[in-house]
């Protein structure tokens, strides 16, 4: 998939919430080796796949989490919302 900011590829992976604090909760990418492996999403985690997170400033209680795109360059991250991992 093309990235609508830039045109360059996306890379498939998915996103999720984490759960946590206000400092630590947020919304995260990461990519499809990720999925293959881990059973909870933390921040560290996250990063460590490889994966992109962004603090939203408040804390989330939810697990769910959807099949979804990553531009690198540009962070523009697209989600496919019918579409439940």
């Amino acid at each position: 998939m093309k990235c609508p900011v830039c045109g360059k590829e996306m890379e498939k992976g998915g996103a999720g919430y984490t759960f946590g604090t206000k400092s630590t909760g947020g919304f995260f990418w990461a990519p499809e080796k990720f999925w293959e492996k881990s059973i909870m999403a933390t921040k560290g985690a996250v990063k460590k796949a490889g994966g992109k997170f962004f603090s939203l400033g408040w804390s989330v209680f939810d697990n769910e989490t959807w099949d979804a795109w990553c531009c690198r360059d540009c962070e523009m991250v697209l989600i496919d919302t019918k579409n439940k991992r």
